[in-house]
This record gives structure tokens, C-alpha cells and sequence, in this order.
């Protein structure tokens, strides 16, 4: 007997707090849809359902925060005892065409302007692959214990970032006080992926969620953070601090030196000597400490602490895109 029904959990890590305009409040504030696809063991859709959330539509019950919702769903078409891939996919499309999963899933993208009948601008997704969901065709055979325990709790990947921007700068001998009162994000891809999927292996991420999961792994495993080549990019909507604290998202990038991502910070300059103050801004280089500019990837929060700033900088972020100021340290 082909068909299943099954409940199982979802969670989303603490990577990220969404809370710009773009994205939502709070990750489950913002799921909508949650779909289940599943494909067999040669890689070919077998069937996609949309899932209901057995405690209540996460917008409509509070904060998601990390806590475990239940969902349940009934897969047609999909063989008991054989072994199946099930993604899951939050704010994914109602239909997706019949493929292999390496064109349909992976290639499916969102934008951070989503026009009529596109996805966006954040989505969510995990994949959990078994050997068989029963131990047998019977119309209500359980779940595998190994089943269960995959299912009782999948993890959900962000499809974008996190950048939490702060000033300490408080001013000192020969340093000036620097309050930041705004962030812009220069050079963001308008689109991105929804899936981690490694196109050097050739394997979907299924690893990617939790704490365990480093850029150091991911560089080690030649994972990329690509962008869909039809990418344009641009500044970010100019994002207000709050107590000198600023956040800011975006779709994961791979390495560019040639027009890479930065972060320009503006604020009021107040001199060493406290006498004069400057409203101006600053560019913050994504680099390490060899100079190396480095990939930006998804599901990941960048810190970024200015403790010391020496000199005004310049009057407009655009202006500041285009400069290298040095007397602003990081740590």
C-alpha cells in the first residue's frame, strides 16, 4: 500500500532573529506554508503536501523562539518499506514540477522583492533521508523507531544571515566617542537559493543545522555559498540602530574581491578632545585578519564590535563604499 501519515517536529536553531522589514520578526512569525516533499531513492518526486501545524499556526501562537512545533502530514504515492528523501520546505510553493530532486530543490530561489507568484523573501528547509518509514506495507504500520527519531525533531536552515553590529567606541586618550545610529549593507545578491547544496560534491547539506556545523567544516568540505547567476546586487535599505546595536540580513555569498560585501556604519563622531562632532559614516571590510576577504554563509550570525574610532569619517555611505578607512578597529 503506497501512502503514509506521520506527525513530526520542527525547530529552528538560534543562528538568527529576524527583524528587519524584509524578513520577519521572529523565524516561525514568518512561516506561512510548510511543505513536504518527497523523492525516491533514485531522486524523482514522488509526491509534494502541505503539512498542518497541529499546535496552531506558529503566527498565531506567540513566539517560536527554539521551541519544537508538531506538525502532521499525509504522503500519497510513497512507499512504506522503500527509501525516500523528505525535504521540508517553509514558505516554499504551493506545486513544484515533477524532476529530480538535484534540479527541482536545487534550484529553487528566493528573492528579497518577490514579485507576484515568487517565493520570499525568506525561506526555511531540511532533509531527511531514511531507508524506509515502516517496517511494512500494512495500511497502519508505525513509523520505524529510526523513523521517529529522525522526524521528531528536523531542524530548519535559514536561507539567509545575520550581521549584529555594535559601538563600544566610548572615546579615551586619543580616541573618539563614535554612537551608531545606522547600517547599510553594500553589494547584496536581490536573490538567493533555498537549499545548502554543495555543487562540489554534489550532495545536498544535510548536516548544516546546529552548532556543530562551523565555517571551518564547511570550508574543509569545499562548500560554496552560491548565488543564483542571475543575481543583481545592491545597497540595503538604510537599517536603524537601537542603543547602538544594529541588525541587518542577508543571502549567503561566496568570495568576491572584486566587489565584495561590506558594512557601512554611520553615527555622530565626537573628537578626542570633545569639542567637535561629526555625523558621518564608515566602511567595515570583511576581512579576516590577513587581509582575506571571506565567504558570507547562510544560517550564520557575524558579529561586528567597533571598540575604537581615531577619525571623522566621510558624509554619505555611498561615499564610504568607495573608501578605505583604517582608523576604525573592530574586535
Amino acid at each position: 500500500n503506497s501512502g503514509v501519515s506521520f506527525s513530526f517536529g520542527v525547530s529552528i536553531g538560534e543562528n538568527g532573529s529576524p527583524v528587519t522589514k524584509a524578513f520577519a520578526d521572529q523565524p516561525g512569525n514568518n512561516i506561512k506554508h510548510l511543505y513536504v516533499a518527497a523523492f525516491d531513492a533514485a531522486g524523482y518526486l514522488l509526491d509534494y503536501e502541505e503539512a498542518t501545524c497541529e499546535d496552531g499556526h506558529p503566527d498565531k501562537n506567540g513566539t517560536w523562539g527554539t521551541n519544537t512545533k508538531k506538525y502532521s502530514v499525509n504522503l500519497v504515492n510513497v512507499p512504506k518499506t522503500e527509501p525516500v528523501y523528505l525535504h521540508f520546505i517553509a514558505n516554499g510553493p504551493e506545486s513544484i514540477e515533477f524532476g529530480a530532486q538535484e534540479s527541482v530543490i536545487v534550484q529553487m530561489t528566493t528573492y528579497l522583492s518577490p514579485e507576484s507568484g515568487k517565493l520570499g523573501p525568506d525561506a526555511y528547509w531540511a532533509r531527511v533521508s531514511l531507508d524506509k518509514l515502516c517496517d511494512s506495507d500494512a495500511k497502519d504500520a508505525p513509523l520505524t523507531t529510526v523513523a521517529q527519531n529522525a522526524l521528531a525533531d528536523v531542524g530548519l536552515i535559514r536561507n539567509f544571515l545575520e550581521f549584529n553590529i555594535k559601538s563600544s567606541a566610548n572615546g579615551g586618550i586619543g580616541k573618539g566617542e563614535f554612537v551608531l545610529e545606522r547600517v547599510v549593507i553594500a553589494n547584496i545578491p536581490d536573490r538567493g537559493y533555498l537549499a545548502p547544496y554543495n555543487r562540489t560534491t554534489s550532495q545536498f547539506m544535510e548536516d548544516y543545522y546546529g552548532s556543530g556545523m562551523t565555517v571551518e567544516a564547511l570550508t574543509s568540505q569545499n562548500y560554496t555559498a552560491a548565488v543564483p547567476a542571475s543575481a543583481t546586487y545592491s545597497f540595503s535599505d538604510v537599517i536603524s540602530a537601537s542603543n547602538g546595536n544594529a541588525v541587518a540580513f542577508m543571502y549567503e555569498r561566496e568570495l568576491d574581491k572584486v566587489n565584495p560585501t561590506c558594512i557601512l556604519v554611520g553615527g555622530d563622531y565626537t573628537s578626542s578632545t570633545g569639542d567637535t562632532t561629526y555625523d558621518c559614516w564608515y566602511k567595515i571590510n570583511l576581512q579576516d585578519s590577513k587581509g582575506d576577504y571571506f565567504p558570507l554563509f547562510r544560517n550564520f550570525k557575524y558579529s561586528v564590535n567597533i571598540f575604537s574610532v581615531e577619525t571623522p569619517g566621510v558624509t554619505a555611505a555611498t561615499e564610504a563604499s568607495t573608501k578605505n578607512i583604517y582608523k576604525i578597529f573592530l574586535i
